[in-house]
């Protein structure tokens, strides 16, 4: 779409930039929503004995749904198809570099061309002809495995520590009960942290070089990744 509109190509890193920074300031506000959503109500059952739950947790994935639908609206009516480059010899510049002469188009409606078998097969090529495009993917695979981890173990992690203690306490009933931590508004603090780290990246960008920038990240990523490894506090 950048090509197709004929936009200067320094423009594609700002334009990167620009975008994480708007779906951070979105991710904030979407996280004080959900939070001032799921305080409104707590969870209970939609009628005596029906397995629907309504309020509580389940608030911001029903606001959620609002949202999407409006957006798919919104999309669908302003939003251009984007079928890539039409070019031949953009097309077939891959080919090229693979040693391949260019085929023609195949648009029957098949298994195949719905999984993009000859897509799949350049991309094997690629990474034994070229090893720095596999360099990279396994870094990318490492770094994005590592943030997941994080993403999908810190809303347990922090849950485990509002259950029953472990050993002879757990007979034992509790006092009163434990407030859930505010993960809406965790969620928004995460996303803070992440507008800020757009922002240094489009200013670091332009000081440091590529490689240079990537380790900096990894260092500094991996620092902040150890913490909670090597804290001990609760």
């Amino acid at each position: 779409e950048h090509n197709k509109r004929n936009y200067d190509n320094d423009w594609l890193s700002d334009t990167f930039s620009s975008a994480s920074f708007g779906n951070s300031i979105v991710a904030i506000l979407s996280g004080i929503i959900a939070q001032a959503a799921a305080d409104m109500k707590p969870l209970t059952p939609l009628s005596e004995g029906s397995m629907i739950m309504i309020g509580g947790f389940c608030t911001p994935f029903d606001l959620a749904i609002i949202a999407l639908s409006i957006g798919s609206f919104i999309l669908n009516g302003s939003w251009p198809e984007n079928f890539g480059m039409s070019d031949e010899n953009s097309e077939s510049s891959i080919e090229k570099g693979l040693g391949a002469s260019p085929s023609s188009k195949n648009t029957d409606l098949t298994f195949a061309n719905l999984i993009d078998m000859q897509g799949l097969k350049k991309g094997v090529e690629l990474l034994k002809t070229d090893y720095e495009i596999l360099i990279c993917g396994l870094l990318q695979s490492l770094f994005e495995g590592s943030m997941y981890i994080f993403v999908f173990m810190w809303t347990p992690a922090l849950s485990g520590q509002n259950g029953h203690s472990s050993g002879e306490e757990e007979s034992e009933p509790a006092e009163e009960p434990v407030e859930e931590p505010p993960y809406g508004r965790m969620f928004a603090t995460f996303m803070l942290c992440c507008m800020c780290g757009s922002s240094l990246f489009s200013v670091f960008s332009k000081i440091y070089t590529p490689d240079g920038l990537l380790l900096r990240i990894f260092l500094v990523s991996s620092f902040s990744l150890a913490v909670p490894v090597f804290s001990s506090s609760e």
